[in-house]
């Protein structure tokens, strides 16, 4: 759901400014113990879904 509203926001600022598409999206690594305790990299998930 996270990844949707993100997409939107993009989207009317793409509309409203000729903000253009990104080149490339990035995730921020976790710490891995972090990584290690959640099981997954949250904004990694945002950014493959962001990505297609």
């Amino acid at each position: 759901m996270l990844a949707r509203l993100i997409l939107l926001c993009c989207l009317l600022r793409r509309r409203e400014n000729g903000l253009m598409r990104p080149a490339l999206l990035l995730s921020v690594p976790l710490h891995y113990h972090r990584a290690w305790r959640r099981g997954y990299n949250q904004l990694e998930d945002i950014a493959r879904t962001l990505a297609r």
